[in-house]
């Protein structure tokens, strides 16, 4: 068992497969890496380690039980940590915490410009997994009064078995140097290749995993007697490379299965309108329905009204100013005669 000290300088359980540095860590590839590590979980024993001042790009898959406590990193950060509810489809939710403005004390760094992002999967998934990446972001003046250590170091040593957190063999321990099993044998999916970025690749990869192990299956077949056979090491387990191909390769009928469900979704979104919408939509209204007729009509006819009694006023005050108009002729005339 971990001692106080060492679980609170920040010792945790962490995922032993290879998970590759990651320059920016989208929700999608965050959610993607998840699920695929919530299968390996089952497979791969989780070792006692530390998550100590990590690189740029740096990718753990951590098991935080569940009093959901995230470990001790030894990086100190300026601002608070920002939680936000982001859905990831198919009922799906991932809680991700970002703190931004990070440095590692006692390093050398006068500028604050760390960002770590924690993702959990609250609905849909292990929400006693978490993903935490590290990154760089906006920088800001290191503030001297946080330039202190988090945690005492040297780091106490770590010396105990790894352990399986999911699956059949969950709580069993392994001890170290056989966690991995036996040497040249690949991680599993997803965990040691970078998460493809678009739905042909991730298609393409499908393919050529499908492939692989309909090969390896025909080989099996073709061998006849030489099955795979799994010696007991001690009290660990070893498993032979033709043993944990079969267990870490995904099956052909999950790939069928993934496929039916991704291409169901989008076959979903394509036949809602023509399947279950309106299929006679109301004959629309003529632009003058919002007119009443006879309204328009009363106005009108007022209108013209005025109208024509403005121009006989118009006419009026014309003809008046005729009149004026030779009235004052005939008073000069009359004038000019006398």
């Amino acid at each position: 068992m971990a001692t106080p000290q060492q679980l609170a300088d920040g010792l945790c359980l962490r995922f032993s497969g290879d998970i590759p540095p990651q320059p920016a860590l989208t929700v999608e590839m965050a959610v993607n890496l998840l699920i695929r590590g919530t299968h390996a979980s089952s497979q791969l024993p989780y070792v006692w380690g530390y998550v100590d001042r990590p690189s740029d790009g740096a990718v753990y898959l951590i098991f935080i039980g569940s009093q959901l406590s995230f470990p001790n990193d030894g990086m100190r950060f300026q601002e608070n940590e920002q939680r936000f509810a982001i859905p990831a489809g198919n009922g799906r939710e991932v809680e991700m915490i970002e703190a931004k403005f990070g440095f590692i004390p006692g390093s050398g760094e006068n500028i604050a410009n760390r960002v770590r992002r924690k993702f959990r999967m609250t609905k849909g998934g292990n929400p006693q997994l978490a993903l935490v990446h590290y990154s760089r972001g906006q920088a800001v003046p290191m503030n001297p009064a946080l330039n202190q250590p988090t945690r005492s170091y040297p780091l106490q040593p770590v010396n105990l078995p790894a352990v399986y957190i999911a699956g059949d063999k969950v709580g069993q321990k392994v001890l170290q140097g056989t966690a991995g099993g036996p040497p040249g044998v690949p991680p599993p999916m997803g965990m040691g290749y970078p998460v493809p970025a678009t739905t042909q690749s991730m298609l393409a990869q499908q393919n050529r995993q499908m492939e692989a192990l309909e090969r390896r299956n025909a080989e099996q077949r073709a061998r006849g007697s030489m099955n795979a056979v799994c010696p007991l090491l001690g009290t660990v387990v070893v498993l032979a490379d033709t043993c944990v191909l079969e267990k870490e390769m995904i099956s052909t009928r999950t790939l069928a299965l993934t496929r039916f469900q991704r291409n169901h979704e989008f076959m979903d979104e394509v036949f809602m309108q023509a399947a279950l919408g309106d299929k006679h939509p109301p004959k629309r209204k003529s632009p003058w329905s919002i007119f009443d007729a006879a309204d328009l009509e009363s106005k009108t006819t007022k209108l013209t009204a005025e109208i024509a009694e403005l121009q006989k006023r118009t006419e009026e005050r014309r003809a008046q100013r005729s009149a004026l108009a030779s009235g004052d002729a005939d008073v000069s005339m009359t004038s000019i005669s006398i």
